[in-house]
C-alpha cells in the first residue's frame, strides 16, 4: 500500500475489530498480529484488500467511486498476505460482489463466534479486564444521565449491527455487576475508576477524534479490550461495556 494515502485511522480500527484480527477469506481465519518472540515486537501480516481498486487501472476499478470512497472501511476487506495478493492477482475470479459476500459471511461469523464465546467468560477475564480500565482513570468522573439502553441505542444513532453485539453483551451483563460489586468491597474506588476511565476516553473519541455512532462504540469496545483481537477477551469487555452502556 502507498505510504502516501491517506488512511482513516476509524476506519481501520472497525475493519480490524469486526474481523477480529483474521483473515475474511474462507476457511482460512489466520491471525493477522504474531505474538511477539523474544526480543522481537509483534508482527504484522494483515493487509487491507481493496474491494474495489484504489486507483482506476487496478484490479476491480470502479471510476463512480470518490477518493474517500474507495479508502473506507465499506470498500476493505482484511486478509492475510497469501490471500491478499490471490485476491489482487486473480480479479476476474475474485469479483467485487464475491468480496463483499466474504467479508459480510466472515463478520458474520465473527459475530457468531462472540455470541457462542460469551458463556465462557468468568471472573477470571472480567478481572483481567477490570484492571487494564482502571489504570486508565484519572480519579473522577461526570455524573452520567440514566437512560434506557433502548433509548441510548436511539439517542446514539446506534445501527442494529451494534444493537445486536449489545444484546450478546447482556449475556453477561448481571454477572458483571455481581463482580464488581464483589471487588468493591476490596478495594471501593474501582467502581468510580471504571466509569472514570469510560468517561475520559468517550470524551476525548467524541471530541478529539470526533468520532459517533458504531464508530464511537467500536473505539470504546477497542479500548476496553486494549487492543486486544482474543474472543474471550474482546467478550469480557463486550461485557463490562454493555454493562456500563446499561447503568
Amino acid at each position: 500500500m502507498n505510504n502516501n494515502r491517506k488512511i482513516p485511522d476509524k476506519d481501520l480500527k472497525i475493519l480490524w475489530g469486526l474481523s477480529a484480527g483474521r483473515c475474511a477469506f474462507p476457511d482460512c481465519k489466520t491471525e493477522c498480529i504474531i505474538e511477539p518472540k523474544e526480543n522481537d515486537p509483534h508482527a504484522i501480516i494483515g493487509k487491507i484488500a481493496h474491494i474495489y481498486a484504489h486507483s482506476n487501472n487496478g484490479p476491480r476499478s470502479n471510476s463512480t467511486l470518490t477518493k474517500k470512497e474507495r479508502d473506507s472501511y465499506s470498500n476493505w476487506i482484511l486478509v492475510c498476505s497469501n490471500h491478499h495478493d490471490e485476491i489482487d492477482r486473480q480479479p476476474d475470479h475474485y469479483s467485487a460482489v464475491k468480496l463483499i459476500e466474504m467479508k459480510e459471511s466472515h463478520e458474520k461469523w465473527v459475530k457468531e463466534t462472540l455470541s457462542n464465546t460469551m458463556p465462557d467468560v468468568g471472573f477470571t477475564e472480567l478481572e483481567t479486564i477490570i484492571k487494564s480500565i482502571s489504570l486508565n482513570s484519572n480519579g473522577s468522573s461526570d455524573s452520567l444521565l440514566l437512560i434506557p439502553p433502548r433509548e441510548k441505542i436511539k439517542k446514539n444513532s446506534l445501527s442494529s449491527k451494534v444493537e445486536q453485539y449489545i444484546l450478546t453483551g447482556m449475556i453477561k451483563s448481571k454477572e458483571v455487576g455481581d463482580f464488581i460489586c464483589a471487588i468493591s468491597k476490596i478495594v471501593p474506588s474501582i467502581p468510580e475508576q471504571i466509569i472514570s476511565s469510560f468517561v475520559s476516553e468517550y470524551t476525548r473519541l467524541k471530541h478529539d477524534e470526533e468520532l459517533n455512532g458504531d464508530d464511537l462504540f467500536e473505539a470504546l469496545w477497542s479500548f476496553a479490550s486494549s487492543g486486544s483481537m482474543d474472543f474471550i477477551r474482546r467478550s469480557a469487555a463486550l461485557a463490562i461495556l454493555v454493562n456500563l452502556f446499561e447503568k
